[in-house]
């Protein structure tokens, strides 16, 4: 089984969190900028969304990827 990992917590860096995103298989988020994140390293990417800006957010995801298809839940 794979390790788990705590949180990287309020004073981790954006490359803390870039490497620690880079050890999924598949993110599920409603944060942009790890879907980014993800996305930048070839790792699939769903957005869970509540909210029409969200919403909004999810399909630039889709649109800047480049990837054949997009899941927004």
């Amino acid at each position: 089984m794979d390790k788990v990992l705590p949180p990287v917590g309020r004073g981790g860096t954006p490359v803390d969190v870039f490497r620690q995103v880079g050890r999924c298989r598949v993110l599920v988020t409603n944060a942009y900028h790890l879907a980014v994140f993800a996305l930048s390293q070839g790792i699939p990417a769903v957005g869970i969304t509540a909210s029409e800006y969200y919403d909004d957010n999810s399909t630039a995801w889709h649109r800047c990827s480049g990837a054949d298809c997009a899941w927004c839940i």
